[in-house]
C-alpha cells in the first residue's frame, strides 16, 4: 500500500509573478505536486501592466514616430495618424500570446494547480486560502510588490490612473502630471507625448531620472 502524503503539496508557491511562475514551473517540471497562489491576476505585474504591454505599445510609439519624421528621406507622413482602440486591442493580443498573462489554464498545463484570493499562514505548513485548508512541505513566497498611493492633500478626493492603469484608457489624454521622475514614469511621458500628451512631469528630487546617469 502507498503511503499517504503528509501534506497536500511539497511546494506552494504565493504570488504568481516572474518569480513565482518561474519556480512553480521547475518545480512541477521536477516532478513535484505544486500549488500556486494568486489575490490578483494570474501572471503577474510584467506581463499584464508592466514589461510586455509597456514595450507592445512603446513598439507601436517609436514606429508612428520615425514615420512621423520620415519626409526627408522621402516618405510622404503629412496623412500619418493612429487608432488608439486598435493599438489597444494590438497590446492586448501581444499579453495574450505570453501565454502567462491572466491565463490561469497556462499554470494548468504545467501540472501546477492554481488558488485564487489570499494566503493565510495558519502553521509554518499551512494556509488557508478563501478558507481553504492546504498543507505543504515547503513555501515561496514571491508576492512582489504593490503601487501604494503617496501622502498629498486632496489626492483621494480626484480619479488618478497608476502604472496599472494608464494604458487601459481607450484614447491618449489631452494633459497629464506625472508624478515621480522614475524610469517608469518617465517611460509613460514620453509614450504619451509621442501619441500628442501634453506631459509634465513633477518630482521632488533636482532631477528626472534621480538613480541614473
Amino acid at each position: 500500500m502507498a503511503k499517504k502524503a503528509k501534506f497536500d503539496y511539497d511546494l506552494i508557491v504565493i504570488g504568481s509573478g516572474a518569480g513565482g511562475s518561474a519556480a512553480a514551473s521547475i518545480a512541477s517540471r521536477a516532478g513535484k505536486r505544486v500549488a500556486i497562489v494568486e489575490s490578483d491576476v494570474f501572471g503577474g505585474s510584467s506581463p499584464n501592466y508592466s514589461d510586455v504591454p509597456l514595450d507592445a505599445v512603446r513598439n507601436v510609439a517609436q514606429i508612428y514616430d520615425r514615420a512621423r519624421h520620415s519626409a526627408k528621406s522621402g516618405i510622404r507622413s503629412t496623412a500619418i495618424g493612429y487608432n488608439y482602440p486598435s493599438i489597444r486591442a494590438w497590446k492586448e493580443l501581444v499579453v495574450a500570446r505570453t501565454g502567462a498573462g491572466g491565463n490561469r489554464r497556462y499554470y494548468e498545463n504545467l501540472g501546477v494547480v492554481p488558488y485564487v484570493g489570499h494566503a493565510h499562514f495558519l502553521t509554518p505548513n499551512e494556509i488557508s486560502v478563501n478558507r481553504r485548508h492546504l498543507s505543504a512541505k515547503n513555501f515561496i513566497i514571491a508576492t512582489g510588490s504593490t503601487w501604494v498611493a503617496p501622502i498629498i492633500p486632496g489626492l483621494t478626493e480626484v480619479k488618478y490612473h497608476t502604472p496599472k492603469t494608464i494604458l487601459q484608457t481607450m484614447r491618449p489624454p489631452k494633459s497629464l502630471a506625472i508624478i515621480g521622475g522614475s524610469n517608469i514614469g518617465v517611460e509613460i511621458a514620453q509614450l504619451l507625448a509621442t501619441f500628442g500628451t501634453k506631459v509634465y512631469i513633477v518630482d521632488k528630487d533636482e532631477s528626472i531620472l534621480p538613480s541614473f546617469e
